[in-house]
């Protein structure tokens, strides 16, 4: 079993939740202002066996963890320009104080008890040191697994205010949070049922697959449940596929029209453009194909449209033969830009979410 705050890329094992234990369950969304500041979305519940509610905050990468560990030593006013001693009393709880001191010190150099921990510590090569140290002993290891460059990149960002963005519709990042098995066969089910808004079932918990699940529960008519996955999502999917049941579609979705949808898909317009400059290319072409078998098939109409076909003709004999390559050639480019266009903007309005 990898250590809690390893797994869930946490150095200072900062807890997702502030407060008492509200739930059974063992995941639930973060609610600790510092630790969403820096990514974190989802908390897991630690079973210390004293049933004392512990938990930890996730993050997506080691990075935003340390940027949210330095955060709260910076800030926070328990520890905010402190001596070392004073600040790692408070953080221990009072609890093998020595030892946590000595702990550090001997894998900080020239870090002592009177050392205060001021911006200026915690801008310092010292202050690296100091968080490494502390990550260790919470894991319970001689070196914490966060490369040397997210150190360095973290305290960088915390003094820059260089938050993560809180949306990125145009510059999606991969989340690299904890892949759970079972969260990603419930994802496969609820896609099953027609709730796309999951994206893939990649086993990652995240705004859209929260959305998913409280969509999921609402339109069984399961009451106030959490928008994650509870206790209550295992047999509410095991009852549903018993039924062989399917989303319901609202009216208002199922009968949309192309022209209700061209104001928000931004794909749609030049798709209808492409398929307009189509239709009016067969249209032409085939009716040049009747004309044709007809005057060649029936003598008499032959006779009846040979003036028009004469005028047509001197029409369009007057045109250079090379032009007429040109203009084919032309309709063939604007319609291969309006499929191109059509599908470029298919893939910005999945980036952005208009569509699943």
């Amino acid at each position: 079993m990898v250590v809690a705050s390893i797994r869930s890329k946490n150095p200072g094992a900062m807890w997702g939740i502030s407060g008492k234990r509200t739930s059974s369950d063992k995941f639930a969304p973060t609610t600790n202002k510092l630790a969403l500041k820096w990514g974190s979305v989802q908390t897991e519940y630690l079973n210390d066996g004293l049933n004392q509610g512990n938990n930890i905050a996730y993050f997506p990468s080691f990075m935003q963890g340390i940027c949210a560990q330095l955060d709260m030593w910076r800030t926070s006013d328990h520890y905010r320009n402190k001596k070392f001693k004073d600040a790692i009393h408070t953080w221990s709880g009072g609890n093998n104080v020595p030892s946590y001191i000595a702990y550090c010190k001997a894998r900080v150099p020239g870090l002592t008890e009177n050392t205060v921990m001021d911006d200026a510590f915690w801008n310092s090569a010292m202050g690296i040191a100091f968080l490494k140290a502390q990550a260790g002993h919470e894991a319970g290891v001689t070196h914490y697994p966060a490369a040397d460059a997210d150190w360095i990149e973290a305290q960088r960002r915390v003094f820059a205010n260089d938050t993560p963005p809180k949306t990125a519709a145009l510059a999606v990042q991969v989340p690299t949070a904890r892949v759970d098995n079972v969260l990603r066969a419930y994802q496969a089910a609820l896609i099953g049922f027609g709730y796309h808004e999951v994206g893939e079932a990649d086993g990652r918990i995240g705004g859209k697959t929260m959305g998913a699940i409280k969509a999921f529960f609402t339109d069984r008519g399961i009451d106030s449940p959490a928008a994650y996955p509870s206790s209550a999502l295992a047999p509410a999917i095991d009852a549903a596929k018993a039924e062989g049941w399917h989303r319901p579609i609202a009216p208002a979705r199922a009968y949309k029209t192309e022209d209700d949808l061209s104001g928000s898909l931004a794909s749609l317009p030049p798709a209808k453009n492409a398929s307009l400059i189509s239709r009016i290319t067969g249209w032409f072409s085939g009716a040049a194909a009747v004309g044709g078998g007809a005057l060649k098939l029936l003598p008499d109409t032959h006779d009846t449209v040979a003036p028009y076909k004469d005028m047509i003709s001197d029409w369009f004999g007057a045109v250079p033969g090379f032009a007429w390559f040109g203009i084919v050639a032309a309709i063939a480019i604007v319609t291969a830009y309006q499929v191109n266009k059509s599908k470029s903007a298919t893939v910005a309005d999945y980036q952005r979410g208009k569509i699943n």
